[in-house]
C-alpha cells in the first residue's frame, strides 16, 4: 500500500503544481518542486497551504482509508550564486523543522541558514 500511497501523493502534488514549476520525487517519500520565480514572498507559503488542503482530502486505497500529513521544507534562493546544492540543503534543513514541530506543516528556511 505504501507505494500506491507514494504514487497518490505524486498525483496530488503534480495536480497543485499543474504549470507553476516542475514536481520530482527525490526518492522514498520525499518530492521536490522547483519554482522558476517567485513574484511575492507568500507565494511559497501560500503553495504549502494549497498542498496541505489536497493532501488532507479523503484517501481511499484498496479499500483502505490512510491517514496522510506532509512536512514541507522551503528555501528561496535569495542570489544568484545560489547552488542547486544549497538550495536542496537548505530546503532539507527546513523540512526537518517542519517535523521536529510536530509534522503536518511547513517551515521556511531563513536568510541565516547557509543552506
Amino acid at each position: 500500500m505504501g507505494d500506491k500511497v507514494i504514487v497518490e501523493f505524486g498525483k496530488r502534488l503534480s495536480d497543485v503544481m499543474k504549470d507553476k514549476g516542475t514536481v520530482a520525487r527525490l526518492g522514498g517519500d520525499e518530492f521536490v518542486v522547483l519554482l522558476p520565480t517567485i513574484q511575492l514572498m507568500d507565494n511559497p507559503r501560500s503553495l504549502a497551504e494549497e498542498i496541505k488542503r489536497v493532501v488532507q482530502l479523503p484517501w481511499e486505497i484498496d479499500g483502505n482509508c490512510p491517514n496522510v500529513t506532509t512536512s514541507i521544507g522551503i528555501k528561496i534562493a535569495t542570489t544568484a550564486n545560489e547552488t542547486p546544492r544549497t538550495l536542496l540543503k537548505g530546503a532539507d534543513q527546513a523540512l526537518y523543522a517542519a517535523k521536529s514541530a510536530g509534522g503536518n506543516t511547513y517551515k521556511l528556511a531563513t536568510h541565516s541558514e547557509k543552506g
